[in-house]
């Protein structure tokens, strides 16, 4: 299996878009809705009147929040299947494992080169060198098919 720098960059924007999608669903209030509506008194002589009637729209509310949530479910599906995808080509088809450290820190926990860096101990030249090298290769795998 071969992965694009694209294909594993991809899993912190998708993270992202699920951030967004939550704070759509705590911003979300029931609206406050008004209408009228015509009666008549129980009695002779009935005379029509319009009622006036207001109060939250739950219903409508309750509709918003299963859409949003339906979309927020697939889009964890999503993360979840790109993950595992991002995962396997990682443990499967690197053989280095400084390498394979390197994607993890920067593609599955999202860790800045300088951060990277400093929990291996190298310098953030060095971390760059070896993704651009590893980032090349893949240009040449690609251009090979």
């Amino acid at each position: 299996m071969s992965m694009t720098k694209e294909e594993l960059t991809r899993f912190t924007k998708i993270e992202s878009e699920i951030e967004q999608i939550k704070n759509e669903i705590k911003k979300l209030e029931p609206e406050y809705t008004k209408d009228s509506v015509t009666g008549s008194q129980p009695t002779y002589p009935y005379i029509a009147h319009q009622i006036k009637i207001e109060g939250y729209d739950y219903n409508s509310y309750f509709r918003k929040i299963r859409r949003i949530e339906n979309r927020l479910n697939t889009k964890l599906n999503e993360l979840l299947d790109t993950k595992d995808k991002i995962t396997e080509y990682i443990y499967n088809d690197i053989t280095d494992s400084e390498l394979r450290q390197i994607l993890i820190y920067k593609y599955i926990n999202g860790k800045k080169t300088r951060e990277i860096a400093e929990e291996m101990g190298w310098t953030s030249r060095t971390i760059e060198r070896r993704l651009k090298k590893w980032s090349d290769s893949l240009s040449v795998n690609v251009a090979k098919k």
